[in-house]
């Protein structure tokens, strides 16, 4: 299991309580074990999704478009490529307060 933070500070704590055995430290250390694999396992799936929106298949039709108006009111489609979607995607996760 890797060591992080998280895992220390339980395995820390089993540690140094007396009142756990090897058996009950083992137990809540693969518990812990677990759902880190379970956050891990959603973290990947994320992003997955996100490499599939952001890499072009088609320089013809991209995934992500964001509308802008231009000067003389007309509408038009402006695709996001790779840089510029995480860029898009980042200043609007700090105008949310986000990141």
């Amino acid at each position: 299991m890797t060591k992080t933070p998280r895992t220390e500070a339980v395995a820390q704590s089993v540690s140094t309580d007396s009142e756990h055995s090897d058996l009950t430290a083992y137990t809540i250390m693969y518990a812990h074990a677990r759902t880190l694999e379970a956050d891990n396992e959603r973290l990947r799936e994320d992003a997955e999704r996100y490499r599939w929106l952001r890499e072009p298949r088609d320089e013809q039709q991209p995934i992500v478009t964001i509308a802008r108006q231009d000067s003389w009111g007309n509408w038009k489609d402006d695709p996001l490529w790779e840089d510029e979607l995480d860029t898009a995607i980042d200043r609007a996760r700090q105008a949310l307060g986000e990141s």
